[in-house]
């Protein structure tokens, strides 16, 4: 049996003929999930391909963040074959096409949740879709494909997400502040000029993030860069909009032991998402790095009804009296597995595993008490990586600390093998 991998941190053919026609259709007046109003609000679109008989070959695309449709009309057809999948090309909230600061009065502050309920808007009601073949996105589109997964686990047989993320890490957050002070600084002082440069210097920062340095050896030289930036800044995003979906951005997060994670605000989506593990048959999920090492038993959902939380109902420094029916709730797991590390042979149910900060730039401590859930965990207070070996039937992962070269203290290899079709 093929190993199935959920990777969560970080973040699936044909020539098209001619350009896809931009729709823009009214859903009415929507309500945010923080409860304010967006009149007349309208969502672009495109499609990208011919539905079949039966309608069953339909793809939703999402837009990256500060991108539009028209965007990704080059780039889907380098990945989805357009001859055999209809792709409507959903432009995000936000984005300049779709309802935006930019044209829109009063436009309020919005998350990716909206971002998703206004697509499913358009879809079922406007487009009379209500099944799909698969969400996929690139990045906040990724962002939104996650999102579909927790608000309509129904409405789709496949999610793929590339580069997204459930949760933005210590560097996501880092670039995003640093993004959001320039835009605040520019649009406080109303300088046309000021704002034009903090444009091209967001556009600047958003390259460096992109792209590694190695990719620039490989694709350009020196001479090529006035050239590259000119072409680069003749995109005129609006600063409000990139301003709207930074904004809209969410922390998310399932199993972990760091501190400022784990006793409230991290195990929101455990309700929600465990389940859509446990019917997709995911073995191994891989989480972005919560500043901590820990690695679980194999779990499962419990089969149980249980709340579904969007945020956090207390803080995490509240008294554990406070947090006792939140984390009750949370209990939603089995433990289906004792064994700590070395193989384990056709296991059930799915291992989450956290890394540590890889560059060194921030470390939390591990909370008090170790939950049951977790094997191992580890906090060495120096960086650490991971070797993983996969194939079709066995998974292997180790983790190292960055300093020493040796196997992290606190954890040992972990090796998954498949020898049947599980169940």
């Amino acid at each position: 049996m093929r190993i199935k991998l959920l990777f969560l941190a970080l973040f699936l053919c044909s020539t098209v003929a001619g350009r896809s026609i931009q729709h823009l259709t009214s859903i009415g007046d929507f309500k945010t999930t923080g409860g304010e109003i967006i009149r007349d609000c309208k969502i672009g679109y495109r499609i990208m391909g011919t539905l079949n008989a039966t309608n069953s070959n339909i793809i939703l695309w999402p837009t990256w963040f500060s991108g539009t449709s028209e965007a990704l009309l080059g780039v889907i057809p380098k990945i989805v074959d357009t001859t055999r999948f209809a792709v409507v090309i959903a432009d995000a909230l936000g984005d300049g096409v779709s309802s935006s600061p930019s044209n829109s009065k009063m436009f309020p502050a919005i998350t990716i949740r909206d971002m998703v309920r206004s697509q499913y808007e358009l879809l079922s009601r406007q487009l009379n879709i209500n099944h799909v073949y698969a969400v996929a996105g690139i990045s906040m589109g990724g962002m939104q494909t996650f999102e579909w997964v927790v608000a309509y686990p129904e409405f789709m047989d496949k999610a793929i997400t590339i580069v997204g993320t459930p949760k933005q890490s210590f560097y996501d957050l880092l670039l995003w502040h640093t993004e959001l002070e320039l835009i605040n600084q520019a649009e406080n002082n109303g300088n046309a000029g000021e704002m034009e440069l903090i444009r091209e210097r967001i556009a600047d920062i958003d390259l460096m993030h992109l792209y590694t340095p190695g990719f620039f050896v490989r694709t350009q030289t020196a001479g090529d860069l006035d050239t590259y930036l000119k072409r680069m800044y003749e995109e005129k995003n609006d600063l409000s909009n990139l301003r709207s979906q930074i904004q809209a951005m969410i922390h998310q997060d399932i199993y972990g032991s760091g501190h400022d994670h784990s006793d409230s605000d991290g195990i929101v989506l455990r309700t929600q998402l465990t389940p859509i593990f446990d019917n997709y048959h995911i073995d191994i999920v891989l989480q972005g790095h919560d500043h901590t090492y820990s690695r679980t038993f194999q779990l499962t959902g419990d089969g149980k009804e249980h709340p579904a939380f969007n945020s956090s109902p207390v803080k995490a420094e509240a008294s554990m009296e406070a947090k006792a029916p939140y984390l009750e709730a949370n209990n939603s797991y089995n433990i289906v597995s004792s064994q700590i590390g070395g193989t384990i042979i056709n296991p059930k149910g799915t291992v989450y595993i956290e890394a540590n900060s890889a560059t060194g730039s921030k470390f939390y401590s591990l909370i008090a008490v170790q939950q049951n859930y977790i094997a191992e965990r580890s906090q060495t207070w120096t960086p650490t990586y991971a070797i993983i070996a996969i194939d079709n039937t066995t998974f292997s992962i180790t983790t190292y600390d960055a300093m020493t070269g040796e196997i992290l203290a606190g954890s040992s290899p972990y090796t998954i093998k498949k020898s049947a079709p599980q169940n």
